[in-house]
């Protein structure tokens, strides 16, 4: 059954740092690349006891087990049922990531399907902008016992976005259907990668 004061706000770090006086008193899940200069976070951990709680999980927007090979951080199970844990009894939260694209968005979905169907709890991410980490999904729908979290992602279907630094690809397209996800390849190859 559906919580009717379930909110949930998806911002990018420097959102937050921005207004973050707009966001006192609610829970804040952050999101933290630990690859990344730790200064972005002050002005959050400055002002962290005006949240009505605060959790902080360091993990890198990867989903494969070979970005671990070249230093990345692999989102943990372990770290997604804290979460789990973390937000029983609150209602009102705000999740950040360092672009409010991939991981808050899977971390605000799964949270909202703590709250209310997965074919409800869809509609916190907006199909224009996010684009939620797999891995942190597949966790929560496997932490939760519920399949349709997964497959209510997959209907959410996006055209993966690609992204290039030198030459390669690095955000190769998601599978969401468990399957063997494809390999790095070099950006331009000609490749074409159907929609979700």
């Amino acid at each position: 059954m559906p919580v009717s004061n379930f909110r949930i706000q998806i911002l990018s770090v420097s959102d937050l740092a921005e207004h973050i006086d707009k966001y006192a008193g609610k829970h804040l899940a952050s999101i933290r690349d630990p690859n990344r200069c730790r200064n972005e976070y002050n002005t959050i951990d400055r002002k962290g006891n005006t949240f009505g709680s605060m959790i902080v999980l360091k993990m890198s927007d990867v989903w494969l087990p070979e970005h671990e090979r070249m230093g990345y951080q692999l989102p943990r199970e372990e770290q997604i049922k804290e979460l789990l844990n973390w937000s029983k009894g609150k209602h009102d939260f705000v999740v950040h990531c360092t672009a409010g694209v991939s991981r808050s968005s899977a971390i605000a979905y799964v949270l909202a399907c703590c709250f209310m169907p997965p074919s409800e709890a869809i509609s916190v991410l907006d199909p224009y902008k996010h684009d939620p980490n797999d891995l942190i999904v597949q966790l929560g729908a496997k932490l939760l016992g519920n399949p349709e979290v997964l497959a209510e992602l997959k209907r959410f279907g996006k055209i993966a976005k690609i992204a290039s630094t030198g030459g390669i690809l690095i955000s190769p397209p998601k599978s969401h259907d468990l399957e063997s996800p494809p390999a790095l390849m070099p950006f331009g190859s000609g490749a074409i990668f159907p929609s979700r």
